[in-house]
């Protein structure tokens, strides 16, 4: 059991993480609260979805509760499971005694900001994922939730973007007092140098990420059941794991290897010879992210190759860090032909990334966080 980091330092102000899934296990929930809690007590409140024997989560910078409460994941019927976490949260919320409430997404924040309200808490809204473009709903309920998250975002006494390009996504809504907390990886510079020594393997190519139909998956496999001099490993888990896995089974070139921790993901990428980074563009929150594999191609110095119509590509051609393509098999052979014979190409997006590693480093974003808690907590 890891010592409760929490309960150590009697005195200090106190914040509420509130997050709609487990919370403990969430990367960016577990870096913002390690962020938090060298200047605030915190507790992670969240909601176990999922049959569990786990009453409590030992975590030394944070104290988890947890609502454990069986409901569905990326299914309608979770509309009717919502308003029991919403009274939980509300009621929490209301008689608790935390300064200040950081609540992450539309689901959560709808209660907690009406409790903080009431309550004269101050609150952070922290927009994983903008609920109206994520949900799959009738558009006059898509429109009273924009509405209502139109009041969140402008009433919240912070609001924390994962991207620049969210501006437009929730506009007309818009807040002042807004930071860019980009979604970087928790990895020392130290391990950084030691990444960037890992030699790309000949004809290796790495993805390791969410299985599903808007990474365009399928594309990128096509490319390989037609190149079978180049070798593909996969990790991850999602809707298309057992594609995934049938592929792998009958094709030599195509390893899968499951869900690895992101330790494991990035050590492999690092061997890779490029990160693919493909987006279905008509979902909405596809356009306007900027996910972890920018990031992870920053820190290593490996060529992005993306597709257009998103904020990544955008990112990805301002900095010229990558390649922006169609996501066909053709169209891939074609760019990684010239990966293969262009030297001087990699090694100027080497340099380039060296220098926005650093700028855009989970280090830099920690900074940044806990300077505008500090400020919320002396006002």
């Amino acid at each position: 059991m890891t010592t409760d980091r929490h309960s150590s330092y009697k005195g200090r102000s106190s914040v509420l993480l509130i997050r709609s899934n487990p919370s403990f296990s969430d990367p960016r929930v577990q870096k913002e609260a390690k962020a938090i809690s060298t200047v605030a007590n915190v507790t992670i409140l969240g909601w176990e979805r999922k049959k569990s024997n786990d009453n409590h989560v030992g975590l030394d910078y944070a104290k988890v509760i947890l609502l454990h409460f069986s409901a569905p994941y990326g299914s309608k019927l979770l509309a009717f499971y919502l308003p029991i976490w919403w009274i939980y949260v509300f009621g929490y919320v209301l008689f608790s005694r935390y300064d200040i409430i950081h609540a992450c997404d539309f689901d959560t924040c709808f209660p907690a900001e009406i409790a903080a309200k009431i309550s004269r808490k101050k609150i952070v809204y922290d927009i994983f994922d903008y609920y109206a473009d994520m949900i799959s709903a009738p558009n006059f309920i898509k429109y009273v939730i924009t509405r209502i998250d139109r009041w969140l975002i402008n009433n919240a006494d912070l609001l924390i973007l994962v991207s620049p390009y969210q501006r437009k996504q929730i506009a007309p809504a818009n807040n002042s007092s807004t930071i860019i907390i980009y979604n970087a990886p928790e990895i020392s510079a130290m391990t950084v140098d030691k990444l960037k020594t890992i030699s790309s393997i000949n004809n290796y190519y790495f993805y390791g990420g969410l299985l599903s139909e808007d990474r365009l998956i399928r594309e990128i496999i096509s490319f390989f059941i037609s190149n079978k001099e180049l070798f593909l490993e996969i990790a991850g888990r999602g809707p298309l794991e057992n594609f995934v896995a049938q592929m792998a089974d009958t094709y030599a070139n195509i390893s899968f290897i499951g869900f690895v921790d992101n330790e494991t993901v990035i050590k492999k990428s690092a061997s890779s010879n490029a990160i693919f980074a493909f987006y279905d563009t008509s979902i909405t929150n596809n356009v306007y992210a900027c996910p972890n594999k920018l990031f992870e191609a920053m820190i290593l110095g490996k060529p992005l190759i993306t597709n257009k119509g998103t904020a990544l590509a955008k990112f990805v051609k301002e900095k010229h860090i990558g390649y922006i393509i169609d996501p066909s098999p053709d169209k891939i052979g074609e760019i990684l032909k010239i990966l293969a014979r262009d030297n001087v190409a990699i090694e100027n997006i080497k340099l380039i990334d060296s220098e926005l590693s650093a700028k855009y480093s989970w280090q830099t974003m920690e900074k940044i966080m806990v300077n505008s808690y500090l400020k919320l907590l002396s006002d």
